[in-house]
Order: C-alpha cells, then structure tokens, then sequence
C-alpha cells in the first residue's frame, strides 16, 4: 500500500465508512486518509505530463478511479 497523499487533487471522494472514523479535527484540516476517487483538471498552469504524473501518484496511493480533464483536448 501506499502512503498517504501529500498535495489535493481539484476534487475527491472517500467512502463515507471511512470519513466517519476520522476525529473532528481531522475532518476540519487536510485529512490523513486514501482518496477512493480523484479528478485532476487540466488549467493553463499545467503540463499534461505533470497531471499524469500526479494521476499515477494517485492511483499507486490506492485511488480506485481517478479522471483527468483535460478540456482543450
């Protein structure tokens, strides 16, 4: 398994069971858990190359999907 990611992707999802077991102040501040899902978009500020760099992060980190949008394309 993984570690925990260290930056936010643009939007998220975890399983309810799992944002439950999280204490107050966990959920409050940037939470210490694995992400089920991830989307990444692509703004004029990225490379696609660093996108997808971040999406394998992602996904070797145990996100069972993620997207990458990329609108131009």
């Amino acid at each position: 398994m993984g570690s925990i990611i260290d930056h936010s992707p643009d939007a998220a999802w975890v399983k309810q069971e799992r944002w439950d077991s999280l204490t107050r102040e966990e959920q409050e501040n940037f939470a210490p858990l694995y992400l089920d899902f991830v989307v990444e978009l692509h703004s004029k500020n990225d490379t696609i190359l660093e996108l997808q760099k971040k999406m394998k992060k992602y996904q070797s980190n145990c996100a069972i999907l993620g997207w990458l949008i990329d609108s131009e394309n």
